[in-house]
């Protein structure tokens, strides 16, 4: 079985310790949608491994409170970057990737990328 939907109740499994959780790992699943804020909770993670999904969309708060992540895999998802702005409509200061200033890694291969705004990564 393949995960489709990432149910925001996770967070709260007494099994899991957001404190603690260094690494989260979804990949090879068929998830195509992560709710705004569901790994804000987990203040010391530093791997985030999505890759092999069928996202297509990440905005300003997917990836928000995760000032410790340093290793952001979206690989093979449906992803796409195709006008001036950066990210479809997204205005500069909206970028997914802003509020990351510990990132050292960002694996966005095998997306349906065009075009890359020089400033998407500024922030």
């Amino acid at each position: 079985n393949l995960i489709a939907t990432i149910d925001p109740d996770f967070r709260n499994n007494t099994e899991i310790n957001v404190e603690k959780t260094e690494i989260i790992n979804f990949s090879a699943n068929k998830i195509d949608n992560i709710e705004d804020n569901l790994f804000s909770s987990f203040s010391n993670l530093k791997n985030l491994l999505l890759g092999k999904n069928k996202l297509k969309e990440i905005n300003s708060l997917t990836f928000n409170g995760l000032e410790k992540l340093a290793f952001l895999d979206l690989e093979s998802n449906q992803i796409s970057i195709n006008n001036e702005n950066g990210f479809d409509s997204l205005k500069e200061s909206l970028s997914p990737f802003k509020s990351l200033k510990n990132l050292k890694s960002l694996d966005m291969s095998s997306n349906q990328i065009s075009t890359i705004n020089e400033n998407l990564f500024q922030g």
